[in-house]
């Protein structure tokens, strides 16, 4: 699932058109309430283990940075 705003719809067109092996095909939803909402209903799944990353992206060390942060960090969200 992936957001349908901003770059999320840049995301999901990319997906949708390149079809990268090993990737399962986007949902596109509309977020509801504002961030920090958002990730309260998500917490207790990331918590049950239930967020998977791979284990060598190179994005993987600045995602978690964030995420960890959220929100009271002054890092940039895009």
């Amino acid at each position: 699932m992936i957001e349908d705003q901003a770059s999320g719809q840049q995301l999901i067109q990319r997906l949708r058109d390149e079809e990268p092996r090993q990737v399962p095909a986007p949902i596109a939803r509309q977020p509801e309430g504002d961030k920090k909402t958002r990730l309260a209903g998500i917490s207790p799944m990331i918590e049950a283990g239930q967020l998977f990353l791979p284990e060598d992206a190179p994005w993987k060390g600045e995602f978690l940075k964030e995420l960890l942060a959220f929100p009271s960090s002054r890092l940039p969200i895009r």
